[in-house]
């Protein structure tokens, strides 16, 4: 229980300290929007970004060989939903019913590394091919790596 207090506090406080290494909060979201662009991108990227959120809930905790999976799994949502709700109610709402069964499925997964790796990995080359090249999009930026490690959830339930 400690640990998802600390990581929901994480998650509030994160909205002081992102901006010093990042566009952050709704700028950040901005940011991620900026090559999501076309319709078919923006729905593609809404099927996979669960996809690669169950792989990377099932092999990050696994790579770093916790024991208790869940407990990182758990407090990784805490962080997300408590970064999430000062930005808006609705989508945080959103994002709690689109990924809490990902994350119950990786909870309960007993795969490893390379099934969650190849899940994460599979998903992230479907939008890439499908939305980006196929959708007409700017391909995907490396810089834009964290940035899209905390918006691409936001993201999916919020564009337009």
């Amino acid at each position: 229980m400690r640990s998802l207090v600390f990581a929901a506090s994480l998650g509030l406080l994160s909205h002081a300290l992102l901006p010093l290494a990042m566009p952050a909060g709704l700028d950040g979201v901005a940011y991620y929007g900026e090559v999501h662009t076309s319709a078919l991108n923006r729905f593609i990227h809404t099927l996979g970004m669960p996809f690669t959120a169950y792989g990377a809930l099932v092999f990050v905790p696994r790579l770093l060989a916790m024991r208790n999976p869940a407990r990182l799994q758990l407090a990784a949502f805490a962080f997300y939903v408590a970064h999430y709700l000062p930005m808006s109610l609705w989508v945080t709402l959103g994002v709690v019913v689109l990924y809490l069964f990902p994350l119950v499925l990786a909870v309960y997964c007993e795969r490893g590394v390379w099934h969650g790796l190849a899940v994460c990995s599979a998903a992230l080359l479907f939008q890439e091919v499908f939305g980006h090249w196929v959708g007409g999009d700017a391909p995907s930026r490396l810089e834009g790596i964290p940035n899209a490690i905390v918006y691409a959830p936001y993201f999916s339930v919020s564009h337009g």
